[in-house]
């Protein structure tokens, strides 16, 4: 058994890498007992060398930190609080633990107010499924299939190109000849429904992630002189380096170009900006009027077509949707119900005044529509839901 010596030692080594890593294991039901000590007592056994500044950032630590108890104690495990605690320090390390351990977190601007919620606990009412793996692939002649209900071999057959799927969430053409060779700039366009995401691997080897209500046109074999793509909604990308031919990603407000790199675009035609954000590598974006290169880390954003602004970059957020989690950071309520109309395939109405909080959390996008939904209710924003056909449409109250 650890003396508390030796916890307190470990404690003051504890990175957030490490924490992250002990609430995989757990998850995963692998802790030796040594890490369970370790994950139990992290919060409760840190080091407070200095004093902590901003009651509002020390309640949100205090709220995280209660929730993320409670949750622990509901699965059986006993957990022990030291009187003194940085909770600025752990506020933020906490808070990602949520979204390992299969749990939601809110807080928003305004009370700085943190809910944990359970996913097996959902509303009655309103409910809709998370989105999967779907998408059309619609070809030069205006031929459109249905890539969920397409085999490999039809989809060689039907377009009469190598283009293949390695499973249901990958579409992959196969280059044959060199840039140009060919002749072919035949155009075709991936679509991507609501409650949809897909990938696609395009001739010159670039892998393309796609978002919900997303559609990306690109030709079928690129020339030799660049490489062009028309993206509406939002995409991953990562790039195939080709020195002599550079790749660019047009949208309604934005031009991108790399030579080969790793990069998010959101360019959704409801969302007041177009937003890219860099991984890694470098990129050159251009509105109508404005250049600017941006670094990893960094994201240039544009309102409109003739503006450009270059920001720091949250870079999980921004990728969020791309690793299996719905996130938010300083969002309002109608963005964030642009993310859940998009995802969960609704459509989302307001009624009376707009609520001027801006909110920030996150949970998995396996989850239940009622699961997230149980976070914001419980801040006092009420919901119901209508039919009319198929469409599903969430009233905000």
């Amino acid at each position: 058994m650890l003396s508390n010596k030796q916890i307190n030692s470990r404690m003051e080594h504890f990175s957030e890498e490490y924490v992250e890593l002990l609430a995989h294991k757990y998850k995963e039901g692998t802790l030796s007992e040594t890490e369970r000590k370790d994950f139990l007592k992290w919060y409760g056994q840190l080091a407070d060398d200095t004093e902590v500044e901003g009651k509002e950032q020390e309640e949100v630590g205090k709220r995280i930190l209660g929730s993320v108890e409670e949750a622990l104690y509901n699965q059986g495990y006993r957990v022990e609080r030291k009187p003194k605690i940085n909770y600025i320090r752990v506020g933020a390390v906490a808070a990602s633990l949520f979204l390992i351990l299969g749990l939601g977190y809110l807080f928003y601007r305004s009370s700085y107010q943190v809910l944990p919620t359970q996913n097996n606990v959902y509303l009655q009412n309103p409910e809709a499924n998370a989105g999967s793996s779907k998408a059309f692939l619609t070809l030069s002649n205006g031929q459109k299939i249905d890539l969920t209900k397409t085999s490999p071999n039809q989809l060689s057959q039907l377009t009469g190109m190598s283009v293949g799927k390695t499973n249901e969430e990958t579409l992959i053409y196969n280059a044959q000849n060199k840039p140009g060779i060919s002749g072919s700039n035949k155009m075709n366009v991936l679509s991507i429904p609501a409650a949809g995401e897909y990938e696609v691997v395009l001739s010159d080897g670039t892998h393309v992630w796609m978002n919900a209500a997303s559609s990306l046109s690109y030709p079928e074999q690129f020339d030799r002189k660049e490489r062009v793509v028309s993206l509406h909604g939002e995409a991953y990308f990562e790039v195939a380096h080709d020195a002599n031919r550079p790749f660019k990603v047009v949208t309604a407000k934005q031009v991108v170009q790399v030579l080969g790199t790793h990069f998010n675009v959101n360019a959704y035609d409801d969302d007041a900006q177009t937003v890219t954000t860099l991984v890694e590598g470098i990129v050159r974006v251009s509105s109508a009027t404005k250049q600017a290169v941006i670094k990893p880390g960094q994201q240039a954003r544009s309102a409109g077509k003739n503006d450009l602004e270059v920001a720091s970059a949250n870079i999980r957020s921004a990728l969020a949707w791309k690793n299996g989690m719905i996130e938010f950071q300083d969002t309002s309520l109608p963005q964030l119900m642009h993310q859940i109309a998009r995802w969960y395939d609704i459509k989302v109405e307001f009624e009376g005044p707009q609520r001027k909080d801006l909110f920030t959390g996150g949970i998995s996008r396996h989850s239940k529509l009622s699961a997230l939904l149980n976070i914001l209710r419980a801040n006092d924003i009420q919901f119901s839901m209508r039919e009319e056909g198929k469409q599903k449409i969430l009233i905000v109250h």
